[in-house]
């Protein structure tokens, strides 16, 4: 892997060094990044944080412009940084001084498990939901991501599904497997778990 193939990601991550909260690449870069390997073109880069950081955040990224994505995909901005967002709000996009824009999904927890938003009886221990790269890079644990991804899932989200499901352990697939049967038991990835 080189890393100029992770630039991308990279970029966005290196914003986050200093932030001392749990955070992780999401979406199909945490994918690519667990398997070490860019395995199709991305769009952008999604950063998971948990909802109760969201303040702490704000207040890290000091100087970057937030916009709230509402449920109607308009983007409206953060005016007022002290309110704290619920559900079903959970992206923001932010941009720096210079440009650079990512996305932040605010991830529900209850400070012992992290909580699917679609489902709050999906759970996953808070020491769980964060892996590292091979570039020790924080990414959003594959199962989580590929749950996230069988929602609705789209050609790239089925691209990732094909990439990773080989590599999960038993462990992993037994979770993904009971989360996809509890949120949709006609689930069409069902049958490759």
């Amino acid at each position: 892997m080189e890393t100029n193939d992770f630039a991308q990601p990279l970029a966005a991550a290196s914003a986050m060094v200093g932030f001392h909260r749990p955070w992780c690449v999401y979406g199909g870069w945490a994918i690519d990044l667990w398997l070490g390997e860019v395995t199709r073109q991305h769009k952008d880069v999604e950063i998971a944080v948990l909802r109760d950081h969201q303040i702490e955040l704000r207040d890290y990224l000091q100087g970057w412009t937030f916009k709230i994505a509402t449920m109607d995909k308009r983007l409206v901005p953060w005016k007022d940084g002290r309110q704290m967002l619920m559900l079903p709000i959970h992206e923001l996009h932010a941009t720096d001084r210079i440009g650079r824009q990512v996305k932040f999904l605010l991830n529900e927890s209850d400070g012992i498990d992290w909580i699917y938003r679609h489902d709050f009886d999906v759970r996953m221990n808070l020491s769980r939901w964060i892996t590292h790269a091979a570039n020790h890079v924080p990414v959003l644990c594959p199962q989580i991501a590929l749950l996230y991804k069988s929602k609705s899932p789209r050609h790239q989200d089925e691209l990732d599904f094909r990439v990773a499901i080989e590599r999960l352990d038993d462990q992993q697939r037994t979770w993904l497997k009971l989360a996809i049967v509890r949120c949709d038991p006609a689930h069409r990835w069902l049958e490759r778990l």
